[in-house]
């Protein structure tokens, strides 16, 4: 590892000009990609709140927060393999329900499945 390592060019991320910079745009700074950016949160925790509780919180748990399959078990108590269960289903949940709250809301996409 580290022999493969010698040979690659390394960039200083550390740039004058990126330092000042915000790390997220801000209604002074670019006032369409901040209102895009605030519509999009909206939206997910929209969709987060419509989920069921244990999918929602594995989801969260992994995709937004970073843990692991591992330490979800830990964390909720569970099997790893019900954790991977309710990870690929809550995943499936999301992405119906996301769907649905961003093409015009929840209620017209319920209304049509019932």
């Amino acid at each position: 590892m580290l022999r493969k390592g010698r040979n690659r060019q390394f960039v200083e991320l550390e740039d004058e000009a990126a330092g000042d910079m915000p790390a997220d745009p801000t209604p002074f700074t670019d006032p369409l990609a901040y209102a895009s950016l605030e519509e999009l949160r909206s939206l997910v925790q929209e969709t987060f709140e419509r989920m069921s509780d244990k999918q929602g919180l594995v989801v969260r748990l992994h995709d937004m927060e970073g843990h692991t399959i591992q330490e979800i078990a830990r964390i909720i108590g569970c099997p790893v393999g019900t954790v991977k269960s309710r990870l690929f289903y809550g995943r499936q949940e999301f992405k119906s329900l996301f769907s649905a709250v961003s093409n015009g809301g929840f209620k017209a996409s319920s209304a049509s499945i019932n």
